[in-house]
């Protein structure tokens, strides 16, 4: 009989073993060698939904599995070990009992019906004869693992496609360049096939006027692992090159060695279209070009005959006329200046779109611009019976860094518009600075709003295109060309701010031009203005006596100045051209040259350089210059002064714009 400590003892150790198999993550289920269950854990009974006491001493494992994978085990393990098996529970345990390792997936049968797999393991359970005294099942749920690998193959599958289907080109390359793995859109761009592209490296494909760039990119892949895009080309089979964007990133695979992923991106539609848009682009310049001598050329033939109306018209206008001739004048006058003013707007446009036009930084009163601006359209206003007035904010007085000209411009465009759309009531015109809290530049608003015909909100989003007005019926009116706004916007947009409208048909029109400009110290003192009649006694002074020498090539031309001056007591001299110009030139001395730019044989240009050349070889003392031109773009401007022109004077010319240019060159 036992001692009661070996009893004690016996008892732990079986307290122990219960311990362990009931707190066992594991399905742990015992059997006898015949199959009947004798141990059946707790996590057995959470994982099959049977409790021990309903399986222990009466069940075998066979009521949890499927029967199905039971008899195609049976087919299988049979054939492994070269005997037939039954299925049942022998299936379980006969690799088991040939002292094989007997470690398979399996699927569970819970109680209520549902399935789960498991990784079971089967050992056998023996005395100290070595005899199997049974068998010991554990079993592990792998549901997580087995969604995971699905998860994985699922991925695989997707990059599998992916890297399949991509229209760019993916290749994998060892150490040495041998391909490895590629795409087909890789093979479409090589114009190898597969058998052929495994048996070359990737150095056959590449020219050697890249090898420094690969170069470069192994190196950046040596300390960063990867190498960032590059244009390069590759040789195709058929010996064309085709250019191409690669990148490339440094891998290791599962073999441990070192592999390259590239990228390949096919540049040739590219590069196609890179082309084509140069291609478009020289022709677009070219047109641009074409476009801008064309006007250029229209310019200056449509204001040599205009010069001669205007400047005539002007003329005739100062002379002894009763009242009808006086008011034909003026209708040729107003006719001219206004046909004037659809030319300056065509040019004007064609210098904003061709980049002619630059915007300057210089003080201004802004207030005082505005007013400027204002008062030229006072006269039209009054005569159409309408009110015009021009309301200032108190902060917008002082002086503003920014471009006076074409800030007059826009506002003196606005307003004539206002004018010329309004029939009754009035405009106004409102100037408001906002300073900015930490400094910079002072958000500047001028609206103009009017009490006019309106504009139709079909109309507002597309009112800033060239050549468009509210509708057809308008244009036939009020007449105009619709480049006004749209040269607005665009010398708006050129000085860093913007112009907005709203309106509603019939009930007035808002127009506001929106500019961001810095404050900045006064220039300079106020000067007193000079005397009117002392100014005009000057001008007189000035002009008497002084021996002018005009170098005019259109006899229409030659006779107009002839005509401007005669009253002023100058003595005229006249040359046909450049050449003939720097002859006179040269034969006697003038006070002052009027200088037509565009003449044969010598132009202006030309002949004006001459004869700085002239007087610089003799020590002759600098004759003025005044340059007349029909063209009127900048850079024609700049042509005149960097050939020697002191002054610029661009056709039509007037009595009053003439005298104002000879009386500046007097009292320089």
């Amino acid at each position: 009989m036992p001692t009661p400590s070996v009893e004690t003892d016996v008892l732990e150790r079986l307290r122990l073993q219960s311990a362990i198999l009931d707190h066992a993550a594991y399905a742990i289920i015992a059997t006898t060698p015949d199959g009947i269950i004798t141990e059946f854990n707790r996590s057995a009974e959470a994982m099959l939904g049977w409790t021990a006491a309903e399986l222990v001493g009466l069940r075998s494992p066979e009521v949890f599995h499927l029967g199905a994978e039971v008899e195609a085990r049976a087919l299988e393990f049979g054939a492994e070990l070269g005997t037939p098996l039954e299925p049942g529970f022998r299936v379980f345990v006969a690799k088991t009992d040939q002292g094989q390792p007997n470690e398979h997936e399996w699927t569970y049968v819970r109680k209520d019906g549902s399935h789960f797999p498991v990784l079971l393991s089967v050992t056998a359970l023996r005395d100290e004869s070595g005899a199997i005294t049974g068998y010991l099942g554990v079993a592990s749920d792998i549901t997580k693992r087995k969604q995971a690998e699905a998860a994985l193959r699922a991925s695989e599958e997707k990059l599998r496609n992916l890297f399949e289907l991509s229209s760019v080109g993916i290749a994998l390359t060892d150490m040495e360049g041998r391909y490895v793995e590629f795409n087909a859109a890789f093979l479409r761009i090589v114009g190898y096939e597969p058998e052929e592209l495994r048996t070359l490296d990737y150095w056959v494909l590449t020219p050697d006027d890249y090898l420094e760039a690969e170069q470069s990119a192994l190196e950046q892949m040596a300390r960063t692992g990867r190498y960032t895009p590059f244009e390069k080309e590759y040789i195709r089979k058929d010996g064309s090159r085709v250019p191409i964007l690669l990148s490339g990133a440094r891998v290791t695979g599962s073999d441990g060695a070192q592999y390259i992923w590239s990228i390949i991106e096919d540049m040739s539609q590219q590069k196609r279209t890179e082309l084509s848009l140069i291609e478009a682009k020289v022709r677009a310049e070219a047109a641009n070009q074409a476009k801008s001598d064309f006007l250029a050329n229209v310019s200056h033939e449509l204001r040599t005959p205009l010069n001669g109306v205007i400047a005539l018209a002007d003329a005739l206008g100062k002379t002894r006329l009763d009242d009808r001739q006086q008011e034909l004048v003026e209708i040729i006058s107003r006719s001219s200046v206004a046909l004037e003013g659809i030319l300056s707007q065509i040019l004007d446009l064609s210098k904003v779109e061709a980049g002619h036009v630059a915007v300057a930084a210089q003080p201004l009163d802004l207030v005082d611009q505005v007013r400027q601006a204002v008062e030229v359209l006072r006269g039209k206003a009054e005569d159409r019976g309408l009110s015009l007035r021009l309301e200032s904010a108190p902060g917008a007085e002082g002086w503003f860094l920014g471009d006076a000209g074409r800030i007059r411009q826009v506002v003196s465009n606005l307003v004539a518009n206002a004018v010329k759309f309004t029939e009754t009531g009035g405009i106004t015109v409102t100037l408001q600075v906002e300073d900015s809290a930490d400094g910079g530049p002072a958000a500047v608003t001028i609206a103009v709003v009017d009490t006019g015909i309106g504009i139709d909100p079909d109309v507002l989003p597309r009112l800033f295109e060239r050549f468009t007005q509210a509708d057809e019926s308008i244009t036939r009116r009020f007449g105009g060309t619709g480049l006004g706004l749209s040269i607005s916007r665009q010398l708006a947009r050129l000085m860093g701010g913007d112009l907005l409208a709203s309106s509603a048909s019939g009930e007035g029109s808002r127009f506001v031009l929106a500019l961001l400009l810095a404050r900045t110290a006064d220039p300079a003192p106020p000067q007193t203005a000079p005397d009117a009649e002392a100014e005009a006694e000057a001008e007189v002074l000035d002009a008497e006596g002084l021996r002018i020498l005009l170098a005019e090539d259109h006899p229409v031309n030659r006779r107009v100045i002839e005509l401007l001056l005669e009253p002023l007591g100058v003595t005229l001299t006249m040359a046909e051209d450049g050449r003939a110009a720097v002859e006179a030139f040269g034969s006697g001395g003038f006070d002052l040259i009027l200088m037509d730019m565009q003449m044969p044989h010598m132009d202006g240009l030309a002949a004006t350089r001459a004869i700085r050349a002239s007087e610089a070889a003799s020590g002759r003392q600098r004759t003025p210059v005044i340059m007349l031109t029909a063209n009127s773009f900048d850079t024609h401007r700049d042509q005149a002064f960097a050939a020697g022109a002191d002054a610029f004077l661009a056709k039509p010319v007037t009595v009053d714009a003439l005298m104002t240019a000879i009386s500046g060159l007097a009292e320089d």
